[in-house]
């Protein structure tokens, strides 16, 4: 629940921040998009990867 609530909090904070543009909490959306959503499980550790990167 922890890494859930944050991840949600560090794309609200990322987007009013405009510390990284605008793609980048598409992608933390898409990321828990994917987690959530019956049938993108399997695309789950894919678009966490893209979002890592993304970030890092």
């Amino acid at each position: 629940m922890g890494l859930l609530l944050g991840t949600i909090l560090l794309g609200i904070l990322t987007f009013r921040a405009k510390v990284f543009p605008r793609w980048t909490v598409l992608l933390i959306v898409i990321m828990l998009i994917s987690f959530g959503l019956p049938g993108f499980e399997r695309w789950f550790a894919l678009f966490w990867g893209v979002t890592y990167m993304a970030v890092g």
